[in-house]
């Protein structure tokens, strides 16, 4: 028929209105990945207010706490849309004539061409990043502890 694909209006469109089989993966990826972002944001101005004021120990904790949190919940972004790369899925895909669109059809990863946007590659990037910040606040920590713990005490 020769009707509209959908009404006009908004640029961006849910990924339910393009493709099939994948909209509940990709939600849940990048619901994982926004909380794991702010969860990071909170944890890094815990570590500005650790920096400013040296004797708050359980502000370093927090924010070691809500790293590692971050962590893994960019660890379950990234794992999750990687299992979506390999789904069955039917898209509407803009055609290479530039003429229109067609339906797609066949594994995700191979009609997004590959790892899908450079979204998927800063999740990674930070997946893999992230341990370094946890690892130097832990030490900072362990350092800070084994301070308090051979101050002479007072009678």
């Amino acid at each position: 028929s020769s009707g509209l694909a959908w009404k006009g209006g908004d640029l961006c469109k849910d990924v339910g209105d393009l493709c099939t089989e994948v909209d509940g993966s990709i939600k849940a990826a990048a619901d994982l990945s926004v909380v794991g972002l702010v969860l990071a944001g909170i944890a890094q101005a815990c570590l500005l207010v650790y920096s400013y004021r040296l004797d708050l120990t359980k502000v370093l904790m927090v924010s070691c706490g809500l790293f590692s949190l971050a962590w893994v919940l960019l660890l379950a972004s990234w794992t999750t849309f990687a299992g979506t790369l390999s789904k069955d899925a039917t898209c509407i895909v803009e055609a290479e004539s530039r003429l229109g669109a067609v339906m797609a059809q066949g594994k995700f990863g191979d009609i997004i061409n590959g790892s899908g946007s450079y979204t998927f590659g800063y999740v990674i990037g930070c997946s893999l990043l992230l341990p370094v910040t946890i690892t130097l606040i832990a030490m900072r920590m362990k350092e800070v502890l084994g301070m308090k713990s051979s101050k002479p005490k007072k009678i």
